[in-house]
């Protein structure tokens, strides 16, 4: 969950309706993986984490809807993964 401004974002992936699965089912990108130097051998999936900022920044923004907000992020964060992190 994370909170910016009046919007709230949660993310819940697993739930069947989940805008990150309507926008991209079966497209679904590799998650975002960190691995800390000092947790050797952990490593924390921050892919949901990103989402929901890139989506807060919209909402702040342009304001909009929460969700499509989301569905938008999920887009964007594809587009930026496919171009091997290098924005147009």
């Amino acid at each position: 969950m994370i909170a910016h401004a009046n919007t709230t974002y949660v993310l819940d992936l697993d739930a069947p309706s989940s805008p990150r699965d309507d926008a991209h089912a079966g497209t679904r990108a590799e998650p975002v993986v960190v691995r800390p130097f000092f947790a050797r051998g952990e490593s924390i999936d921050v892919t949901d984490t990103i989402i929901a900022a890139i989506a807060a920044e919209i909402g702040q923004r342009y304001g909009g809807n929460a969700v499509l907000n989301l569905v938008e992020a999920r887009r964007l964060l594809d587009d930026l993964l496919r171009q091997g992190g290098r924005p147009e």
